[in-house]
């Protein structure tokens, strides 16, 4: 194998699970050491045959088998005649090796090279017998391609490059080191440029990408040639306006949206066009004030329950405004229905009237046996009251703030009180006449 007149040894086969060949050179007395060349390749049920493939007048060698992955193959490792050897790639054993079989390299066709010969079995229930024949091909050869390419085209041996159509030709090696004549039928297509404006609120999508700003942006796509489409955005982005618009109001509030709002809000939002043409957001922050006009109704005498608050009492009446009644608290001259009118917060707003009746009586208990009220408490809101008094006695019930409910008279004998559409609970009961001025719970 390395040309020294001995006989050097080739192994084929699996060891320790790794296919492979590993050639031993001999030194001429039967010393051997393996080669310090590549490792072969190798498999099971395989077979290798010497002899010159490439006609340098060395030792070549084809070696085939079942391989890695389970996969036959044929392969040929050619010398350089002192026992080096490399792949000879592409393989030209188109369908590849067998194994089981057997290789035999003779001249077969007598024109002075020797063949390739083998049989074994492909695949499981396949066997198969070939015969490559080594063959030099003409030295010179010629081809024809027919080309479309974008904007200009260099040939394959880099001599020239071409930006029109026509009919070329290039000169290359080829396999065998001799001239390759290229005929080239070129197309040449021409990439396209396009431009537009815009311009846009916010922000702008332009092919998938979003911009946020103005600026001039490129981008290349293919156009329906498949050349270069070179595309220019002249972009102008106008940005959205927002803002507060702040409100207060006492109870409540029509906003532009055209809602009303009885309460406090800073989530509200209405949306308008600006000067540009964008969105203009606008965010309501809306304080909206109540007055506190409920009263404490004290017998004979009344108490405002706001606090902060600037107070003017009235008689409810005529309407009239009470002189020097500006306090919390107020003390009715006479008896009668009195209101009180609060500011608040900026705010105005006057409470219900409130019967005082009391002002200036003592309360005969000695006297309350004349007039009986029952069941109480009643689970129905029916009320029986009796009246032992034989005069006609006007009466009045209100709720524990002093609300007035209900007014009626009562005659001698047994009344009916109705509070059925009352809410549950305590309310107090006023009743008068000459002879008589009670209270009931």
């Amino acid at each position: 194998m390395d040309g020294d007149g001995d006989l050097d040894v080739i192994i084929n086969g699996r060891h320790n699970f790794v296919n492979e060949s590993i050639l031993y050179l001999n030194d001429g007395s039967g010393n051997f050491t393996q080669s310090a060349g590549p490792t072969f390749l190798g498999g099971t049920s395989s077979d290798v045959q010497f002899g010159d493939i490439d006609g340098d007048n060395d030792l070549d060698f084809v070696v085939m088998g079942w391989g890695n992955s389970n996969i036959t193959f044929l392969e040929t490792y050619l010398n350089d005649g002192n026992g080096n050897f490399t792949l000879h790639a592409p393989s030209e054993f188109i369908p590849s090796g067998a194994r089981s079989g057997e290789i035999s390299i003779a001249d077969a066709n007598g024109n002075g090279k020797n063949d390739v010969f083998l049989t074994g079995l492909r695949e499981i229930g396949i066997y198969v017998t070939h015969y490559y024949m080594n063959y030099t091909p003409p030295c010179t050869s010629s081809s024809s391609i027919t080309l479309t390419e974008c904007d200009s085209y260099e040939v394959p041996s880099g001599d020239e490059t071409y930006t029109t159509n026509g009919i070329y030709k290039d000169t290359i090696p080829n396999f065998n080191g001799c001239d390759s004549v290229i005929t080239i039928d070129l197309t040449i297509v021409n990439s396209s440029t396009s431009n537009q404006s815009v311009t846009t609120c916010g922000s702008y999508d332009w092919n998938g990408t979003i911009y946020n700003s103005t600026g001039t942006y490129n981008q290349t796509i293919p156009n329906h040639l498949g050349c270069d489409s070179v595309m220019t955005l002249n972009l102008v982005v106008n940005q959205e306006a927002t803002g507060l618009d702040v409100q207060s109001a006492c109870d409540d509030f029509t906003w532009i949206d055209g809602n009303t709002y009885t309460s406090s809000n800073n989530t509200a939002t209405y949306t308008t066009s600006n000067t540009v043409g964008c969105d203009s957001i606008i965010t309501l922050d809306l304080t909206i004030y109540t007055v506190d006009v409920t009263v404490t109704n004290n017998q004979n005498s009344l108490t405002a329950n706001a606090t902060n608050a600037t107070y003017q009492w009235i008689d409810c009446s005529d309407s009239s405004l009470i002189s020097d009644a500006t306090n919390a608290d107020f003390f009715p001259p006479t008896n009668g229905d009195y209101a009180v009118i609060i500011t608040q917060n900026n705010c105005t707003d006057t409470s219900d009237c409130y019967a005082v009746s009391t002002v200036g009586l003592t309360f005969n208990e000695q006297k309350s046996d004349q007039l009986s009220l029952f069941p109480n408490p009643s689970m129905d809101g029916m009320f029986t009251v009796n009246c032992n008094n034989g005069e006609r006695q006007s009466f009045y019930i209100t709720d524990v703030l002093g609300k007035v409910i209900l007014r009626g008279y009562f005659s001698k004998g047994k009344n009916m009180i109705n509070l059925r559409n009352a809410s549950a609970g305590s309310y107090i009961l006023y009743t008068g006449s000459d002879q008589l001025k009670l209270i009931k719970k």
